[in-house]
């Protein structure tokens, strides 16, 4: 996936690949690792500081907030 011209507006619905990458070189806290899911819808809630936009923030209908690069998701 090309990263998009501008990052999703808050709010944005998304879906995360059946297949995640590797976490290596992503710099959050562990627990936002740890609720990565595959396969799963998402709310984006903005970007990661520091990963120039490629790293999103995404919230799950669970409520727990977890890390994935743009090429990890996609838009509903």
């Amino acid at each position: 996936m090309k990263q998009p011209d501008k990052l999703p507006e808050i709010g944005t619905k998304l879906k995360t690949h059946d297949k995640l990458e590797s976490e290596n070189g992503l710099m959050v806290h562990p627990r936002h690792l740890a609720n990565r899911k595959t396969s799963t819808e998402c709310v984006y809630l903005g970007h990661v500081p520091g990963h120039g936009g490629d790293v999103w923030w995404c919230e799950h209908e669970a409520g727990k907030v977890a890390a994935y690069s743009f090429t990890e998701v996609e838009f509903v």
